[in-house]
């Protein structure tokens, strides 16, 4: 059975309890009255043209024959990518540069965290995440020369918030003498 077949009988059956439901429920409405009118606006059974409109909302979701929600549900990201797109030495600032981006989440306040490590040394800069249209950036971070001994250092930006964590791929950057 599809899934629209499966969801025409389920609209089906909610649409005929509602009509058989309703009519009986309403006040000072005789037993034979009530049960003529639901007769009368009954839709045949297994019609094709029966309308399928007539079952309302329902807080509960629709799964398929598996149990799986439908494409009615709205995504829930199982897993994140947090990208570092871009981290280098700006020689004329003395200082390692890094921006990047968390997707599919989109949402202000999370924290990113860059942190650039070499031979067990670890120095971190943090900024917080902006909503983008389709993605939270991150951007902002510096690391002061100062702080960082020449040669090749790992580079890892990191996301943290109520709702989701993760971190990138490690770049190397490279710090002159």
């Amino acid at each position: 059975m599809t899934r629209s077949t499966t969801a025409r009988r389920t609209l089906a059956v909610v649409g005929l309890a509602a009509v058989c439901v309703l009519p009986a429920c309403s006040l000072g409405a005789d037993t034979d009255e009530a049960s003529s009118s639901a007769t009368a606006s009954s839709p045949a059974t297994g019609s094709p043209s029966a309308p399928e409109e007539t079952a309302g909302p329902s807080e509960a979701p629709i799964v398929d024959e598996e149990g799986e929600p439908v494409a009615t549900d709205p995504p829930r990201p199982e897993a994140i990518d947090v990208v570092l797109s871009n981290a280098y030495w700006d020689p004329a600032e003395a200082a390692v540069f890094a921006a990047g981006y968390v997707s599919p989440v989109v949402e202000d306040g999370g924290t990113c965290t860059l942190r650039v490590s070499r031979d067990g040394n670890v120095v971190r800069a943090t900024s917080e995440g902006i909503a983008d249209a389709s993605t939270t950036a991150c951007g902002g971070l510096v690391l002061p020369g100062d702080e960082l001994s020449p040669g090749t250092w790992s580079v890892v930006l990191s996301y943290e918030s109520g709702s989701a964590s993760g971190e990138s791929a490690p770049l190397e950057v490279e710090v002159p003498e």
